[in-house]
């Protein structure tokens, strides 16, 4: 199950997919829910909160690429709200992978952050990116986290900026 099923998670999708995996996801995209689906890619709901019961019953393995979402008091983690309720329905699950940012570390003024760095980031997108990696790591589920430093994509390429 790709939860979040967007720029780098329709790509994954096509890999697994060619490789005989057979794979979910979720959008809240309506042209790219088509194109997941021409690729034969079963498109599950809009997104987690509105997953059918059963659907992740054999659900073996899921990866959350969801992004945050801006409200009005700043960043917020959407999987605060339901990542302990989607692992639970997902007993044959043997791996869980979420993106997160490298964005996690806040202000290293120029230093080196890894692992185990304690100036991690206390407002904004980073602090957002740290609940949700909480939520998951809290949720029970054998998850691995993934701090992604940029992702380019079409829009989003730095050279394209300049």
């Amino acid at each position: 199950m790709i939860l979040g099923c967007g720029y780098v998670g329709l790509r994954l999708a096509r890999r697994l997919t060619q490789a005989g995996v057979r794979v979910a996801a979720t959008t809240r995209d309506a042209v790219r829910a088509e194109r997941l689906r021409a690729v034969g890619i079963a498109v599950a709901a809009q997104g987690p909160e509105a997953l059918a019961p059963g659907v992740l019953a054999d659900c073996e393995a899921v990866i959350d690429s969801i992004p945050l979402e801006r409200t009005a008091q700043g960043w917020r983690a959407p999987q605060l709200r339901w990542v302990d309720r989607l692992v639970a329905s997902m007993p044959r699950l043997r791996w869980a992978g979420y993106l997160s940012s490298t964005g996690v570390y806040g202000d290293a003024a120029g230093g080196w952050v890894d692992e185990a760095s304690t100036n991690l980031a206390v407002d904004g997108r980073g602090a957002a990116r740290l609940e949700a990696e909480r939520a998951w790591r809290g949720s029970g589920a054998p998850v691995e986290l993934f701090r992604i430093s940029g992702i380019y994509g079409p829009g989003r390429n730095l050279i394209e900026r300049l």
